[in-house]
């Protein structure tokens, strides 16, 4: 996916301003990290990535995601 309007690179995309997400279960981190333009779209991500991962376990609460309060998103 061309996000950024430049070529596919391998490693991290330098310059820009963009957010730098991972979310988090239990302080366990879910999937792997993820860029965000903004606040609203991380959490539009973030939601996106609870959704597979609970969808991924016949889309009910899995016995690994018991308590939604323990989700947390992390931006730097």
């Amino acid at each position: 996916m061309d996000r950024w309007g430049y070529d596919d690179v391998n490693g991290q995309v330098i310059g820009g301003n963009y957010l730098s997400c991972q979310l988090y279960y239990d302080n366990r981190p879910q999937k792997s990290g993820f860029c965000a333009d903004n606040k609203d779209d991380a959490m539009k991500q973030a939601k996106t990535i609870k959704h597979d991962l609970l969808k991924d376990f016949g889309g009910h609460p899995c016995y690994l995601y018991q308590d939604d309060s323990k989700w947390e998103l992390r931006m730097k």
